[in-house]
């Protein structure tokens, strides 16, 4: 680490996931070395990770155990207010999924404390207050549903254009790629399988009119940060897709109960 951080492995998560990537393209390989705090504690410490690399003929005491770098946060998602409300009555998000202002460009382990706990116990006593929402007395659109098999493609495309290093190439050419062919039936299978497809395209449209590096966001052709950092904001109406980059102090938005 001391060739990309002086704070080495406790430099951001980005940074250190940037720098196992480029020593893996350097060396071939990264090695995680846990030998010098003994097979007992190590076993103590982390049970669950121990008995997983046992069951691969790894011990975690004694051997060493390659890693690959992932970009597994996500920084918000669907906006919401102080209390979980969305633009959508009767519709509540916390956590990881929610935008609530509180995300930054970088994930930071303890914010998942203030997500979880904090927006999550406030967004349960809103619904709770508000109670049951009248039916929707129109005619029902039955959702979109997608073959399941194209999953395992669609998520090669997306960690390919826009996972921890980005360009606007490969994230324009990711865009070009068919939506994933749909298929009859609105099983929970198909249903994930067009959400994933659906979320796909927003995520690098959204990457793409981000011209910047930022946090967990590193264009390597815009690898300088823009003079005002914002929140990439995105609406989407049947098939066109708005995108509108909002101050990140005025990002968070106030809904109506």
């Amino acid at each position: 680490m001391a060739r990309y951080d002086p704070q080495l492995e406790l430099a951001p998560r980005d940074t250190v996931a940037r720098a196992i990537a480029a020593e893996i393209s350097r060396t071939g390989r990264v090695d995680l070395d846990l030998r010098h705090l003994g097979k007992a504690f190590v076993h103590a410490r982390f049970p669950t990770v121990s008995q997983t690399l046992a069951g691969l003929g790894l011990n975690l005491g004694r051997d060493l155990i390659p890693v690959q770098p992932a970009a597994h946060y996500t920084m918000g998602g669907v906006q919401t207010d102080t209390h979980g409300r969305t633009s959508l009555p009767g519709l509540y998000a916390a956590g990881e999924v929610a935008s609530s202002g509180l995300h930054g460009a970088n994930r930071l382990a303890s914010n998942s404390l203030s997500e979880g706990l904090v927006f999550g116990a406030r967004a349960a006593r809103e619904a709770l207050a508000v109670g049951s929402l009248p039916l929707h007395d129109g005619e029902a659109v039955p959702a979109p549903g997608a073959n399941p098999a194209g999953l395992p493609a669609l998520r090669s495309r997306v960690i390919g254009a826009a996972g921890l290093l980005r360009s606007g190439g490969r994230l324009h050419d990711a865009l070009e790629v068919p939506a994933m062919p749909g298929t009859p039936g609105d099983t929970r299978a198909t249903l994930e399988a067009a959400n994933l497809d659906l979320l796909a395209g927003l995520l690098l449209r959204a990457a793409l009119s981000r011209e910047e590096s930022r946090g967990g966001h590193a264009r390597q052709d815009f690898p300088g940060e823009a003079p005002q950092a914002v929140h990439t904001v995105q609406t989407l109406e049947g098939q066109a897709s708005t995108l509108t980059a909002v101050p990140v102090r005025q990002s968070m938005l106030r809904f109506s109960a």
